[in-house]
């Protein structure tokens, strides 16, 4: 008796450490909730006697089993979340963002003139985007600082005098928190400050 009982303890150590139960790793995540839901099951039933008693080795392979596979499931649920919902880029932007906002307001005492003219000609007008030569004009400097960026699509052709720009929306909330700052007023009529004459070009 001694001896059969050897014999099938075993025949069950082999099959714990049997290599092919690595295969798991490599499940779905539906594949790994069937199996945890299989597992979680088979000992509720075996808790409520609705089956026969499990032998104790089995019931910690079970457990194994169970968690491994509900482990599994739990990371391709999140997998699958990052992939739709790209949390670290979104953060990435949220933080870039941020970062460039708070250039933008250190910046503002150390403006220039022209510069202030032109970022009070677009809050006077509430125009966030405008078309300025490809060179940026006098706003290049605003441009070099990301307080005004291109805005344009690929494929489409821009005059190499109309190129569109745009103050980020970030950069906007900043300037009209400080708008105060910005006191040129322009009349209707008045020549974008961008520009550069072309007598001075």
């Amino acid at each position: 008796m001694k001896t059969v009982d050897a014999s099938i303890q075993d025949n069950n150590h082999e099959m714990m450490i049997d290599p092919r139960w690595l295969q798991i790793l490599k499940a779905s995540s539906g594949q790994a909730c069937a199996v945890a839901i299989a597992c979680w099951s088979l000992l509720i039933l075996e808790r409520h006697t609705w089956i026969p008693s499990l032998d104790a080795w089995l019931i910690q392979l079970i457990v194994f089993i169970g968690l491994l596979s509900t482990m599994l499931f739990l990371v391709g649920i999140a997998s699958s979340a990052n992939l739709i919902f790209k949390p670290r880029i979104k953060l990435q932007r949220w933080m870039t963002r941020r970062r460039e906002a708070k250039e933008a307001e250190r910046y503002i005492p150390f403006m220039s003139e022209k510069e202030r003219e032109i970022i009070s000609y677009l809050l006077q007008r509430k125009e966030k985007m405008f078309t300025a030569a490809s060179d940026g004009g006098y706003a290049a400097t605003l441009i070099s600082r990301r307080i005004i960026v291109l805005s344009i699509n690929s494929g489409l052709h821009y005059s190499i005098e109309d190129v569109p720009m745009m103050i980020p929306d970030h950069i906007w909330d900043v300037l009209e928190r400080n708008k105060t700052s910005f006191q040129t007023v322009t009349s209707e009529n008045s020549p974008h400050p961008w520009r550069v004459p072309w007598a001075l070009r």
